[in-house]
């Protein structure tokens, strides 16, 4: 890790406070995109449990099936929506 930092410092002219600004901004912009997706795979749970609790919908496919696609797709999203503020 060392490694990669020192190649950064160099390639880019980088110091310490900036190499510290980008990791706690980085630190920062993936926790709350986790928080965000956790609350949004919580409500989709909560507007489809009615589907989910049918005998013939197992706990694999609803993990593995549904929600293998629907983390990444939410991502996609909110990646999209938080980069159209720049």
């Amino acid at each position: 890790m060392n490694k990669l930092l020192d190649k950064l410092k160099q390639a880019l002219g980088l110091g310490r406070i900036d190499l510290y600004i980008i990791k706690t901004f980085l630190m920062t912009f993936f926790f709350c995109i986790l928080i965000i997706i956790s609350i949004a795979v919580v409500f989709d749970i909560n507007e489809k449990i009615d589907d989910f609790i049918r005998p013939e919908v197992s706990l694999y496919e609803i993990i593995f099936h549904y929600y293998i696609s629907f983390i990444p797709t939410t991502l996609i999203y909110l990646v999209r929506f938080l980069c159209s503020f720049q």
